[in-house]
C-alpha cells in the first residue's frame, strides 16, 4: 500500500513537472517568437528609411556634407569602405584648397576696387564661408557615428508607435527631401542666369563668382537639409502622438473605473515617448548648433550688404544696373528663407508640445486615481529643456525674428552714417586741394 502511494505520487510530481516544462517551453517560444517578429519589423523600418534617405546621402557626399557608407546600415568596415573613405576626404580636401584659392583670387582682384566701407564687409562674407564649410566638413568626419545613431533612434521610436498599432510611412519624409532639393536647383538655376547677365558675360569672371558664393551656399544649404528632416520626422511623429493621446483621453471615458490601471500604463507610454522625443530634438540641435550659429552670422552679414548696396544704387537709380539689382534680391531672398525656415520648424515642435499640454489641461475625469499621472505628464511638458536653445544663446523660435531686425537695422544705419560721414571728409579733402592749387 505504502509502495502504491509513492509510484502515485511519484507520478503525479513528473506529470506536473512535464507541465511545468511544457509551459516553460511554451514562454519561450512565444518569446522567440515575438522577438523574431520585433527584428523583422525593425529590419523593414530600417530598409524603408535608408531608401528614402539614400539619394539625399548621396548628393550630400559628393557635396562634402556627408561621410562615405552613411547611406546604408552600419556593418564592420573593410577595405573597400576605406579606400573610398579616403578618397572622399582627399575630395574634400581638394574642394575646400579650390574654394580657397577662387575667394583670394575674388578679394584681390574684383574687390580691390570697391569703397573703403564694402571691402570689410565682403571680407567677413569670404571668411564665413570658410570657417562655415569647414565645421561642415569637420563634424561630418568627427561625427560620423551620429548619422547612425540618428538612424537607430527613429527606428526605435517607429517601432514603439508601431507596437500602439499606429501606421508609419516614408512618403511625406521622402516628399519633403525631394522638395527641398527641387528648391536648391531652382535656386541654382536663377543664380546661374543673373549672375551671367551680372559678370556682363566675361566667363572667367562668371566662373570665379559662381565658385565663390555658390559652391558654398550649395554646400550649407544640402547640410541643412539634414536638419531640416530631422525636425520634420520629430513634428511628424509629435503629431501622431497627440493623435494617440486625444484618442486616449476620449476612449478613457468609456473605460470602467476598475480599469483605470490600464489608462496610466498607455499614458506612461505615451509620456516616455514625448520625453524620447524631446531627447531627441535637443540632441539634432546640439549636433548642428554651430553650424546654426554660422549660418545665422553669414546671412545677417549679406542680408546687410546687400541692403545697404541696395540703398545706395537706388539713391542714385540712372547708375544702377538692373542685374545686379536682380542678382542681390535673389541672395537676399534665399537667406532670408534659410534663416526664416530654421525657426519655423523648430517653433512648429514647440507649438505641438503647447498643444499636446492643452489637451491635458482640459481632461475632466472622475477616478481620482487618474490626477498623479497626468499632473506629472502635464509637469513634463510645461519644463523648460532647452530643446531649441543652441550653443546656449538663442532659442529657435520666431520671436528671434525681432533680434534678427533690429541687428540688420542698427547695422545699416551704422553703414549709412559711416559712407555719409566718408563722403564728406573727401568731398572737403577734394575741395581743400582744389582751394590750395
Amino acid at each position: 500500500m505504502k509502495q502504491q502511494q509513492q509510484h502515485s505520487f511519484k507520478t503525479i510530481s513528473n506529470f506536473q513537472l512535464m507541465v511545468s516544462n511544457l509551459g516553460r517551453n511554451s514562454k519561450i517560444k512565444n518569446d522567440v517568437e515575438h522577438e523574431k517578429s520585433v527584428g523583422d519589423q525593425r529590419r523593414q523600418f530600417e530598409i524603408r528609411l535608408y531608401n528614402t534617405t539614400h539619394k539625399l546621402l548621396t548628393i550630400s557626399q559628393i557635396f562634402l556634407s556627408a561621410p562615405t557608407a552613411v547611406q546604408k546600415p552600419k556593418i564592420r568596415a573593410g577595405l573597400k569602405d576605406k579606400i573610398l573613405y579616403a578618397i572622399h576626404l582627399v575630395w574634400s580636401v581638394c574642394i575646400y584648397i579650390g574654394l580657397a584659392a577662387c575667394i583670394y583670387d575674388e578679394s584681390t582682384s574684383s574687390n580691390a576696387d570697391l569703397p573703403t566701407v564694402q571691402k570689410p564687409l565682403y571680407f567677413s562674407e569670404y571668411l564665413v564661408y570658410l570657417i562655415h564649410i569647414l565645421e561642415i566638413v569637420c563634424r561630418t568626419y568627427r561625427g560620423r557615428e551620429k548619422f547612425w545613431i540618428f538612424f537607430a533612434l527613429i527606428i526605435d521610436f517607429d517601432c514603439g508607435l508601431f507596437d500602439l498599432q499606429t501606421p508609419i510611412s516614408y512618403r511625406s519624409l521622402s516628399c519633403f527631401l525631394r522638395t527641398h532639393l527641387l528648391l536648391i536647383v531652382l535656386h541654382l538655376l536663377s543664380t546661374f542666369i543673373v549672375g551671367f547677365f551680372y559678370s556682363d558675360g566675361i566667363w572667367l569672371s562668371f566662373f570665379r563668382t559662381s565658385i565663390v558664393y555658390l559652391l558654398p551656399n550649395v554646400i550649407i544649404h544640402i547640410s541643412l537639409i539634414h536638419y531640416y528632416g530631422l525636425l520634420f520626422v520629430i513634428a511628424e511623429r509629435s503629431e501622431k502622438l497627440y493623435a494617440l493621446l486625444r484618442q486616449l483621453l476620449a476612449d478613457s471615458k468609456q473605460l470602467q473605473l476598475q480599469q483605470s490601471s490600464i489608462f496610466r500604463i498607455r499614458l506612461h507610454l505615451l509620456r516616455s515617448l514625448y520625453a524620447k522625443l524631446e531627447q531627441l530634438t535637443r540632441d539634432v540641435n546640439d549636433a548642428f548648433s554651430y553650424s546654426i550659429v554660422l549660418v545665422y552670422v553669414g546671412s545677417f552679414i549679406n542680408i546687410s550688404i546687400n541692403i545697404f548696396l541696395l540703398y545706395k544704387y537706388f539713391s542714385a537709380w540712372n547708375t544702377a544696373g538692373l542685374a545686379w539689382t536682380g542678382y542681390s534680391a535673389v541672395w537676399t531672398c534665399m537667406h532670408i528663407a534659410k534663416m526664416s525656415l530654421i525657426l519655423y520648424y523648430n517653433e512648429d515642435i514647440q507649438n505641438k508640445k503647447t498643444q499636446a499640454l492643452h489637451l491635458l489641461s482640459t481632461f475632466r475625469y472622475e477616478d481620482m486615481a487618474l490626477e498623479p499621472p497626468v499632473r506629472h505628464f502635464m509637469l513634463q511638458l510645461m519644463s523648460d529643456t532647452r530643446s531649441n536653445v543652441i550653443c546656449g544663446m538663442a532659442a529657435l523660435n520666431l520671436n528671434f525674428i525681432t533680434s534678427i531686425l533690429v541687428a540688420t537695422s542698427t547695422l545699416f544705419i551704422f553703414l549709412v552714417q559711416y559712407d555719409i560721414t566718408f563722403e564728406a571728409l573727401a568731398k572737403a579733402q577734394n575741395s581743400g586741394k582744389s582751394t590750395g592749387g
